[in-house]
């Protein structure tokens, strides 16, 4: 399934940030290839970290595919300070289609199920989206709990 633009518009204001050390997460760090597979109840391939053909972006991103498709993206930003990045937050909530506040997740979350079914967080200065392409509703929960655990590390 390809993603669509609105997930695009997602990825290009992520990716537009200035993080706090110069150096972009690890998206692929922030969720394992093993706990995808437990996410999606099958195996996972890929977990290549990419910063979009941008060596100065400071987000990066990591794609886990199941049969070779994209399945699952992992988005995460490190800002200059918490209220940029609650700023970007701010800002991704309000644009987002539909948007449902998710408690028990960082200093702030938001659930989205339009093009993909995502989490988006913000903690401190971490912003951080895990996204199932095609995602069902049935998968939220285990969505959730990896969301609280990644944001944990």
């Amino acid at each position: 399934m390809p993603l669509r633009v609105a997930s695009g518009a997602l990825l290009a204001s992520v990716l537009s940030v200035v993080g706090r050390n110069g150096i972009a997460p690890d998206a692929c760090k922030f969720v394992s290839v093993a706990e995808v597979t437990a996410l999606m109840g099958k195996p996972v391939g890929g977990g290549q970290m990419s910063v979009v053909d941008n060596p100065k972006s400071l987000t990066s991103t990591c794609t886990y595919t199941v049969a070779g498709i994209p399945t699952v993206i992992v988005l995460v930003g490190d800002y200059p300070s918490p209220a940029a990045a609650k700023k970007q937050f701010a800002s991704q909530r309000d644009n987002a289609k539909d948007n449902t506040a998710e408690a028990g997740v960082g200093e702030g979350a938001f659930l989205t199920s339009a093009d993909a079914l995502s989490i988006t967080a913000v903690q401190g200065q971490r912003l951080a989206t895990i996204a199932i392409i095609g995602g069902a509703p049935t998968l939220h929960d285990q969505l959730h709990s990896l969301m609280v655990t990644a944001l944990s590390r």
